[in-house]
């Protein structure tokens, strides 16, 4: 969902690995050639999505910092500390099930502002997988704004790429690829300066970077269900702000999009959704209701305010009733096995993860939980066992050092695992 004010722009790439310098790609929408409209629609999501969800009011602090994820900051900036919590740089990693002559593009898509203007840039690296085997590739992203000042210069960042062979006899690579940025800039002022310092490192920021890939011939393969002589590999994996799914099919792809927010593999926009968020219609219920709340001097001033505001309100402005229970929820009926018609007998708990049992939480490696990177290790005690209409069992927990379990057991509001993620203690 593009504000119909923003401009669309490439970016120069040098080459500094080779010596030489290659031209700019041609267009943004060259660069992004290779997606098909649904991978487009969702990469687009994803730009916007950390930009502005809501319309909130003008004096709300969303409504002034805009940027909430995704942000590449100048190194002066995310070093200079005060509490910014600001990083300067993004890595991902995946897995390319392939031969060494296969085609591979990268494309890097980023929002820019400057001077109240914004707009998006976009670049894309078509390389050889062998040529990358022989000497990882260093590129220099640069963008210039369009009335560049000397107190906000140029954005300046780097794109470091390599691969390397997977062990064993199965073939395949791993994919590395790192964002940074490298713009020069004096570092903020004092922290009661940090609004202000911020909104003038924008300038020289990447905002919402997000990396798209395609191989060809060739597949990437899931992080979070590999196949099995993959799966050490996926879970050797990291990645830091920058998160790859893929996208047109489960399990293996030939694209793939690496987002600053977690997505499954094969996420889809749903056919409900008034817009386009990533959340199967949850955020399109509350931004229905939250619009609700706005007095018509509210409203106008959001839409005066950002081209954005103004699509979200248009795009909730005038909904059916029917169109808003719809928003509240949807069943999916999966396959027509006839088999799942009748539920599989439970399966008897092990004796050691019973009622009260001492646990230590062991998360199974390649979920996409953000949460698993927190309890990995944590003693817990078992609170219930249950199981599904399908006969799959799984472990309520609450964390021994949760200064809240008394009141998570009381309300029951738990964590729950599968049994394979709990160690006896």
């Amino acid at each position: 969902m593009r504000p119909p004010d923003r401009t669309s722009t490439d970016a120069a790439i040098s080459d500094h690995a080779g010596g030489g310098t290659s031209a700019p790609v041609p267009g943004d929408d060259d660069a992004l050639g290779f997606l098909s409209a649904a991978a487009r629609a969702l990469s687009d999501t994803v730009l916007y999505e950390g930009y502005l969800l809501y319309p909130y009011r003008a004096d709300a602090l969303k409504n002034q910092q805009h940027w909430q994820f995704g942000v590449l900051m100048p190194p002066s900036f995310a070093g200079a500390g005060a509490g910014s919590g600001e990083h300067s740089n993004a890595h991902t990693e995946f897995l390319l099930d392939g031969g060494p002559d296969a085609r591979l593009t990268v494309a890097i898509r980023w929002l820019w502002e400057h001077d109240g203007a914004r707009g998006e840039a976009a670049t894309a690296l078509r390389m050889r997988l062998a040529d990358m085997l022989d000497e990882p590739a260093r590129r220099e992203l640069t963008y210039t704004p369009p009335q560049p000042t000397p107190s906000t210069p140029a954005a300046r960042g780097e794109l470091l790429l390599d691969a390397q062979r997977l062990p064993g006899p199965y073939g395949g690579f791993r994919i590395r690829a790192t964002v940074r940025n490298i713009s020069a800039g004096e570092p903020p002022g004092a922290p009661d300066a940090a609004a202000g310092a911020r909104d003038a490192a924008l300038g020289a920021a990447f905002i919402g970077l997000q990396l798209v890939a395609h191989v060809a011939p060739g597949e990437f393969l899931s992080l979070a269900d590999p196949p099995e002589w993959a799966a050490r590999a996926a879970a050797d994996c990291a990645n830091e702000r920058l998160w790859p799914a893929l996208l047109g099919r489960p399990g293996r792809s030939d694209t793939l999009l690496a987002a600053p927010i977690i997505l499954p593999d094969d996420p889809h926009l749903a056919a409900e959704s008034p817009t386009s968020f990533c959340d199967a219609t949850e955020i399109d219920e509350m931004l229905a209701l939250r619009t609700a709340t706005l007095t018509e001097t509210e409203q106008r001033d959001a839409r005066a305010g950002d081209p954005r505001a103004a699509e979200l309100l248009d795009a909730v402005a005038e909904l059916a009733p029917a169109m808003v229970e719809k928003l509240h929820g949807r069943t999916r009926i999966a396959g027509s096995d006839p088999a799942r018609a009748t539920p599989s007998p439970p399966r008897a708990p092990s004796p050691q993860l019973v009622e009260g049992a001492a646990v230590w939480v062991r998360p199974r490696r390649g979920r996409t939980d953000a949460q698993d990177m927190f309890v990995d290790g944590a003693a817990a005690t078992v609170a219930a066992v249950l199981h599904d209409l399908d006969g799959r069992t799984h472990i309520a927990v609450t964390l021994d050092e949760d200064p809240g379990a008394d009141l998570r057991r009381e309300f029951g509001r738990f964590l729950y695992f599968s049994p394979d993620e709990l160690e006896p203690r």
